[in-house]
């Protein structure tokens, strides 16, 4: 995982408005439980691509898990608006609620 996170800083360097390298960033920063900065790289991603569910649905597990209960649940909320089953991408990648 810290060379993911590696990797993604690299791609981060040369391009820091590449919205997929922002969300694999936060993906692994989720993984890792770097909960405040894996909120922040969603939000980022956010700004370039309003209502990504994937970037919806993050968040909203690194709320909850930093112990902010109804943020996540909004954030959750949300993103199953969009797309009812994005929790099943996370679960491939070994990330659940």
């Amino acid at each position: 995982m810290e060379r993911a996170l590696a990797d993604c800083n690299e791609g981060l360097r040369v391009d820091p408005n590449h919205a997929e390298m922002l969300d694999s960033r936060a993906f692994t920063e989720l993984k890792l439980k770097l909960y405040d900065a894996a909120i922040a790289d969603y939000n980022d991603v956010l700004q370039l691509k309003p209502n990504k569910e994937e970037s919806l649905y993050g968040p909203g597990l690194a709320r909850r898990a930093a112990g902010d209960k109804a943020g996540g649940d909004a954030d959750v909320e949300a993103a199953l608006k969009i797309r009812p089953d994005v929790p099943k991408d996370f679960e491939k990648w070994g990330v659940t609620p």
